[in-house]
């Protein structure tokens, strides 16, 4: 009976010591995949608010909102998207178009994969080339 219970315990204690390692030496998702996940949940569940966009330094967009009386200033750094061009973010000013989570106001964004709140210049903008019209249009106006 007493070989029972040292089994048993010694059984109990290889389990907690394999349980403890697992918990402090696992690897979670890296920063990158930290913030896609963020922004995927913003976009999935996020409200919609204006704001203004303060300042933009090295494609660190600063902005700030408010939300039920509550002022806000963030900022969002998009160097994981380089579709924007630089010269394109120095021009960003004036109102932009924030999401945010309802139970954090503070956590927001301007800008991610499929969505954006910043203010492209018409220029930038995904515009049909004039070929492309005159295809959908054979007359050719616009």
């Amino acid at each position: 009976m007493a070989n029972y219970w040292l089994i048993l315990i010694g059984g109990a204690g290889v389990l907690f010591v394999a349980c403890t390692g697992y918990f402090l030496f696992r690897r979670g998702p890296d920063e990158a995949e930290r913030e896609r996940r963020r922004l995927a949940a913003l976009l999935a569940g996020g409200r919609i608010t204006g704001g203004e966009i303060d300042d933009v330094r090295d494609r660190l967009v600063y902005y700030s909102y408010e939300v039920a009386g509550v002022g806000y200033g963030a900022a969002q750094d998009l160097k994981a998207f380089p579709e924007i061009p630089s010269a394109v973010l120095a021009t960003f000013s004036g109102p932009v178009t924030i999401r945010y989570s309802r139970a954090h106001p503070g956590n927001s964004m301007v800008h991610c994969e499929s969505w954006s709140g910043l203010p492209f210049p018409a220029s930038t903008r995904d515009a049909a080339t004039p070929d492309e019209v005159r295809k959908t249009n054979p007359t050719g106006a616009a």
